[in-house]
Formats: structure tokens, sequence, C-alpha cells
């Protein structure tokens, strides 16, 4: 979803601009698919199927508990609740984060709670993309930082 993007690439451009200079740390979540009360307007049959196949509000809950207590390496920018394939983790880049999850993986699977994992980015990172955000974010709030 296009706002999961902006929050991590929101994520990686406060991360460059300031983890080192103010020690600020941003992570980016994704919850995954979540049975909240977002859909309390569809027909019961779906409802029900979403309380099969969709992680509880706790378990969705579980990223964003973790990048706000848990300490990581700093290469680590996006937790996702889903088992990874084993084909996916034989390729891992650090010894805590998993390489990119098809993205079937960032929707449905197995819960494990959280996962660090490199996220889906364009060639570049992502950089040019997360400072134009920041930039635009820095107008339209009328907020400049150092």
């Amino acid at each position: 979803a296009p706002s999961k993007l902006a929050a991590l690439l929101f994520s990686i451009e406060l991360n460059r601009r300031y983890q080192e200079s103010a020690g600020l740390r941003s992570i980016a979540v994704n919850p995954g698919s979540v049975n909240s009360d977002i859909w309390r307007n569809y027909p019961s049959v779906m409802k029900a199927i979403f309380t099969k196949i969709y992680l509880s509000s706790e378990q969705g809950s579980t990223t964003s508990v973790a990048a706000s207590v848990m300490h990581f390496d700093q290469d680590v920018v996006y937790l996702q609740p889903y088992w990874l394939p084993h084909s996916a983790r034989k390729h891992i880049q650090s010894s805590n984060t998993s390489p990119c999850p098809f993205p079937m993986f960032e929707m449905l699977g197995p819960y494990v709670g959280y996962r660090p994992t490199q996220p889906r980015l364009p060639v570049d990172g992502g950089l040019k993309a997360a400072n134009s955000l920041f930039t635009v974010c820095e107008e339209l709030t009328g907020c400049r930082y150092p």
C-alpha cells in the first residue's frame, strides 16, 4: 500500500538525516493483514473468512511494539510479521535481517511475531524518493529541520 511505502521511505530518510547526529532511529512496520474493526461493514460471510486467515489485532500490533521497545542492528529498517520460506532465508544479508519477501508474504502467511526484513525498494534503495518525500513533508507542515 502507498501508506506503508511512504512510512518506509520516511524512516529511511529520518535515519539518514538524524540517526548519527541526533540519535533518532525509525523502523517502519508492516502489521500484516489484520482482522480489525475496519471490516465491520463487510458481509458476515467475508468477516468469517477474515477471522480465519487474518491476524488478530493483538498479533497485528506486534511489529509496532517490537519496533518501539526492542534493540535492533542499525541496518534494520523494516519489520514484518510473517514467516519467510526457507529458500528466501538462504540469502540473508546480515545475521538479523531476512531478504526481500515475495509480495504475498507481506500480506498473508504463517505468523511469527516480527521479523526484520529487507524491504522491496527501488534500485537506489529508495534514497531519492525518501529525500523527496521528506522535503514535501517539511513544505506541507512548515517545519524545517537542520
